[in-house]
């Protein structure tokens, strides 16, 4: 059976193996990579109180800067 399209589902930890591995079996497919980089966020707090922990909002806004490089795209080097 012929692949026509193969999805890689990554984290955010180290993935160039799994990555390097999806696309040469792709190549010697023929097939298409599709690749979903995924990662769970820190839950939003809970309870009666309406207003947004900071501690949560400065959790978020560290989380994104770890993950996020300078250009906003692919991993820093």
């Amino acid at each position: 059976m012929t692949y026509k399209t193969i999805l890689l589902v990554v984290g955010v930890s180290p993935f160039e193996d799994d990555l390097r591995a999806a696309a040469d079996l792709c190549a010697s497919e023929g097939a298409h990579l599709s690749v979903l980089a995924s990662r769970i966020a820190t839950l939003p707090p809970m309870g009666d109180l309406a207003a947004i922990s900071t501690a949560w909002i400065d959790s978020r806004d560290s989380d994104l800067e770890d993950r996020v490089p300078e250009s906003g795209v692919g991993p820093e080097d």
